[in-house]
């Protein structure tokens, strides 16, 4: 619903710019704005605000406006808004976008008063008589956002079978699957709509997020790299991109991603990942470590050393280099509960490599951690066994 009493974020690319905008709104009775000409500015008070319409400029810095609505919905506030998507063109590397973002009301130049008044009043008709199927959307969506996923569910099958060739609903009902793990019944949704549109470059987006969610890297790898070239200011998808090219060792094409994501979210924390990611791997492990602590939380790069420990021991059987992982992790996460993980396995591979007090302290450490944990436990005690045989079996013992 647009009305006079609607809150209003105008982001925009100069003072002028902002005093022609005001002008207008002013002129059409709207009396509730805030203007910004800094898109991190604007990010950081939105955030902090509710606003029930944007109008939001394509040319702006440090952060452009499709990036600026990608990072506002990021934190969950928003989602349903409205916006005025205003831009001097629009180009192909624009469209899949906005159409992603479900983006419909974009005006590009020439910017007269008369054409932003036949704008903003279209919009305004449009949001305040909502069709049928468009107000049940909207539900739906809302349903989903909160995390409702049964009651969204019901409401989007409603939707679908009353609109079975709407793209949107169809959409929506396979992003409800995905976030269900249903991962069949979303490609099923996503392959309808990509059968009526070969085209459509949101169900193409989807189904590489199908691809990830299976672990298929390299079939994912090769969709978002076709996709991240025609959807440069699409957060996910350089990210994505990034992701399965890491994941399948094509690490000079997973940097290049992230270099074009930083350009456009320069703190953006997956970008950083995978770099720091990229360096972990080539053997800088302890200069790498204090970076993924800043953009890791302790468990998630416990759970990144281990897998990566089990990779170096599976692709070169170099154990001392599988312990090394362990060591500098463990030397820089001195709290988390999840140590022991790190500990057992550690111990593990000590008694493979014959050091079998450095196995024996290692295992115990697990249990310190985490004494209902019985696997250290059992290992602990075949090791003493092992111990006291070769104690009982060497020359000293015998004579």
């Amino acid at each position: 619903m647009i009305s006079s009493d609607s809150n209003i974020c105008l982001l925009l690319k100069s003072k002028d710019e902002v005093d022609f905008y005001e002008r207008i709104l002013k002129g059409l009775n709207f009396n509730k704005f805030k203007s910004f000409t800094d898109s991190d500015e604007a990010y950081e008070h939105v955030i902090r605000n509710q606003f029930e319409l944007f109008i939001t400029r394509m040319e702006v810095s440090p952060m452009s406006g499709l990036v600026f609505i990608q990072k506002i919905r990021e934190t969950g506030n928003y989602g349903l808004e409205s916006h005025l998507f205003i831009a001097d063109k629009v180009s192909g590397d624009h469209i899949c976008t906005l159409q992603d973002l479900d983006l419909p009301y974009v005006l590009v130049k020439p910017f007269t008063v008369d054409r932003v008044e036949e704008k903003l009043n279209y919009m305004s008709k449009i949001e305040n008589n909502l069709t049928e199927f468009e107000e049940g959307y909207r539900n739906a969506k809302t349903a989903f956002f909160n995390k409702l996923d049964d009651m969204a569910l019901e409401l989007t099958k409603s939707l679908v079978d009353a609109n079975p060739d709407n793209p949107k609903a169809r959409l929506l009902l396979g992003d409800i699957y995905l976030h269900k793990e249903d991962y069949d019944q979303a490609q099923r949704c996503f392959e309808h709509v990509l059968e009526k549109d070969p085209k459509s470059g949101p169900s193409k987006i989807r189904m590489a997020k199908i691809l990830m969610a299976r672990n298929n890297f390299l079939d994912a790898s090769q969709h978002l790299n076709d996709l991240a070239k025609v959807n440069p200011h699409h957060i996910k998808v350089l990210e994505n991109a990034g992701l399965s090219n890491f994941e399948i060792k094509e690490y000079k094409t997973a940097k290049k991603h992230m270099k074009q994501l930083v350009a456009i979210d320069k703190d953006n924390l997956v970008a950083q990942q995978i770099e720091t990611k990229v360096e972990f791997r080539s053997g800088n492990i302890a200069a790498s470590l204090p970076k993924l602590k800043e953009t890791m939380t302790d468990s998630e790069l416990i759970y990144f050393a281990n897998n990566e420990a089990l990779r170096v021991l599976n692709e070169t059987e170099d154990t001392k280099a599988a312990v090394a992982v362990f060591e500098e992790v463990l030397s820089e996460v001195h709290e988390n509960v999840f140590r022991y993980v790190l500990y057992f396995n550690a111990g593990q591979l000590y008694w493979k490599m014959g050091d079998l007090d450095s196995a024996r302290k290692a295992f115990i450490k697990a249990i310190e951690i985490n004494p209902n944990y019985d696997k250290p436990r059992h290992a602990l005690k075949k090791l003493r066994e092992k111990i006291k045989e070769e104690q009982q079996s060497s020359p000293k013992a015998s004579a």
